[in-house]
């Protein structure tokens, strides 16, 4: 199959779910990686995956790494744990050449499937949390989306060091639509209401590095931005982006006020 060919709307829609699973950590295994695995057996069994000159050397130093994990249980005091770790190990390999033969296969059609699918998933999944951090949706069994008594976000996460910096990944491609010439006027309100509601998510984690790790995400886009358009601005493109400076200092208002809900 060559590349660019257009995947067929069943994959795209698998491999869509997939990742629309991508923020719900609370149990194991996770609806992604349960997502992960049907996804594979409807790309191996229509025949969409090939392997292209660029990922062999990947595969061939990833199953080097897994074989000497084999051969590493030959040490191990606890061998339920050492065989829990290896399968963890053999999991991530997988799901690493999945996406990269994926992406090398149908190039930017597959970043966008995923990148949308994070995106929804995470400003779903958030403005629920927020709405039950403030007592506006009460959710049940509320100590499953805030922890530390009710005063750090974590989502549908275990941790809230984990779920900042998850959805700072969301956050940075929404903040690129934004600064996307031509959109649709319900694309730009999408991703305006977007970076609001991850901006609030990331703040409430309390995750210093969620906090830092976006500062330092922006920057760094910010800095391509101006190099890839010979530091030519459009007069929109810096309104959202102080929108966003704004939206962050508001954010760190909000937690020093720490206005959160009374335990009940």
């Amino acid at each position: 199959m060559p590349p660019n060919t257009r995947l067929p709307t069943f994959a795209r829609v698998m491999l869509y779910c997939q990742f629309l699973g991508s923020n719900v950590v609370l149990f194991e295994p996770a609806p992604f990686d349960i997502l992960f695995i049907a996804t594979l057996l409807v790309f191996v069994s229509g025949g969409y995956l090939c392997f292209h000159r660029g990922i062999k050397l990947i595969i061939v130093l990833l199953s080097v790494f897994m074989l000497l994990s084999l051969l590493s249980l030959t040490a191990v005091t606890d061998a339920p744990r050492g065989v829990e770790y290896l399968s963890i190990t053999f999991y991530l390999i997988l799901l690493c050449v999945f996406i990269t033969s994926v992406r090398l296969e149908f190039m930017e059609e597959t970043l966008h499937i995923i990148f949308s699918a994070c995106a929804v998933s995470a400003v779903l999944f958030t403005a629920v949390s927020l709405l039950d951090f403030y007592g506006v949706m009460p959710v049940p069994d509320a100590a499953s989306l805030v922890t530390l008594d009710y005063t750090r976000l974590k989502g549908f996460f275990k941790d809230p060091n984990v779920f900042g910096p998850t959805i700072s990944f969301s956050l940075l491609y929404l903040f690129h639509l934004l600064n996307q010439r031509g959109n649709a006027p319900w694309r730009s309100l999408w991703s305006l209401a977007g970076v609001i509601i991850l901006t609030a998510g990331v703040f409430l984690s309390y995750s210093r590095g969620a906090w830092v790790g976006l500062v330092l995400a922006l920057g760094v886009y910010c800095l391509l931005m101006f190099v890839h358009r010979g530091f030519r601005l459009t007069l929109g493109q810096v309104t959202w982006q102080g929108f966003l400076l704004a939206s962050l200092i508001i954010g760190f208002g909000v937690v020093l006020q720490n206005p959160v809900r009374a335990k009940t």
